[in-house]
């Protein structure tokens, strides 16, 4: 006998309450590098397929500006939150690249006219204290 909509929606309600905890059960022991990382192959023939076949594209055009806006809007909010729970842990990581940038900063040459001379004494070596920093260069 077929399930409706409306009984498919109260199992899918009735199964949300225990679900998270079952996920969350689940991630304590789950190996999630290690099989991503062995389909990194398949991964690629599929984009692939997909730039060859023009679907990115296609995609794009089916869904339109207004349901990009309407799931852009509605990130938002997740998006906050989230940045707001990860703001010690921001500061606490970022605060020695800042440090090392704004210590490199303190120690640059004057500008020059030359604006690809600005970027090779200027700018290059903030960028490079920063990655130095980060444990990157």
């Amino acid at each position: 006998m077929p399930v409706t909509i409306q009984e498919a929606r109260r199992r899918l309600e009735q199964a949300l309450t225990y679900i998270p905890e079952r996920l969350r059960a689940g991630l304590a022991t789950a190996d999630w590098q290690t099989p991503t990382l062995g389909a990194a192959n398949v991964w690629k023939q599929a984009m692939q397929r997909v730039v060859q076949t023009n679907r990115w594209e296609m995609g794009v055009q089916r869904a339109g500006n207004e349901k990009w806006r309407r799931n852009t809007s509605e990130a938002v909010d997740k998006m906050v939150t989230r940045l707001r729970g990860a703001l010690d842990v921001w500061a606490r990581e970022f605060a020695p690249i800042l440090e090392a940038m704004n210590a490199a900063a303190a120690r640059l040459p004057p500008k020059t006219p030359d604006y690809r001379q600005n970027i090779v004494n200027r700018v290059t070596p903030i960028v490079e204290a920063a990655k130095r920093a980060a444990g990157k260069l």
